[in-house]
This record gives structure tokens, C-alpha cells and sequence, in this order.
């Protein structure tokens, strides 16, 4: 008897069925991950921009009223940028324009955000307005 020696088709099948689904459970998992790490990283930088301002309020007595003072808060002379494929700024406002206020806010990809459709939780209204809870946001703590 003379046996030859490998694979047969349907062994061969099965692996790949295997492989194939190991890869589409990994893809799945990664793009979460993706997307939580991101939710993150928007967060952190909200955090920094209002960490800024309140610097710059305890040196002024006022938050900085544009965008061009605001950019010199930070050490490379430019806002943080979201995390996407072309860097979207993150949306910065004031509610007075003579500097007694501002909110910094960004869309979340996965995780709940802080801002509902309910004025009492201190969001902004121009936070409210883009989805429920899908947007974080920061303002002034003064």
C-alpha cells in the first residue's frame, strides 16, 4: 500500500471556515476598541482645554474670547484635534462674548456622553441640540 501523505479538501475547508471566523470575531473586537480609545483620547483633550481656560481665568479674571488667544493656551499654539481621519476641531463656544463663559464640546462614537435634552444637567444648549447623549462636554467652572 502506497499512502500519500497531506491534507484532504475538507480538512483543508475547515481550517479556513476556522480562520475566517477567528478574523471576523478579531475585526469586530478591534473596532470597538478603536472606537473606545478614541472616545477617550476626546474626552482627555476636553478635559485639557478646560484645564487651559481655567488657567487662563485664574491668571485674567476672564476666559479667552476667540479662537486665536485660545490657541496660545497651549504649548504648540494650536487646539487639540479630534481623533478622525481629518483632525475636526473640537467645537468650542461662548454663551457671552465678553469672556464670563464657554463650552467645549465633541460627538462620542461609543460611549455615553454627559449632555442630554434636558437643560438642568448645565450642557449648553447648543450641546443639547445635536443628539441625545452622544455628545461630552466641558464649560466654565467660574
Amino acid at each position: 500500500m502506497n499512502k500519500k501523505k497531506g491534507f484532504t479538501l475538507l480538512e483543508l475547508l475547515v481550517v479556513i471556515a476556522i480562520i475566517g471566523i477567528l478574523a471576523a470575531i478579531g475585526l469586530g473586537s478591534y473596532q470597538t476598541s478603536r472606537k473606545r480609545s478614541a472616545d477617550a483620547r476626546r474626552q482627555g483633550d476636553l478635559r485639557q482645554i478646560q484645564n487651559a481656560f481655567e488657567q487662563y481665568y485664574s491668571v485674567n479674571s476672564s476666559y479667552p474670547v476667540n479662537g486665536t488667544i485660545a490657541k496660545g493656551l497651549f504649548s504648540d499654539a494650536t487646539l487639540p484635534t479630534q481623533p478622525d481621519a481629518d483632525s475636526t476641531p473640537y467645537t468650542i463656544g461662548y454663551d457671552d462674548p465678553d469672556g464670563d463663559d464657554y463650552y467645549a464640546c465633541a460627538q462620542l462614537e461609543q460611549v455615553i456622553g454627559n449632555c442630554d435634552s434636558t437643560p438642568t444637567d448645565g450642557c449648553p444648549a447648543d450641546c443639547d441640540v445635536y443628539a441625545t447623549c452622544s455628545y461630552f462636554c466641558v464649560w466654565s467652572l467660574q
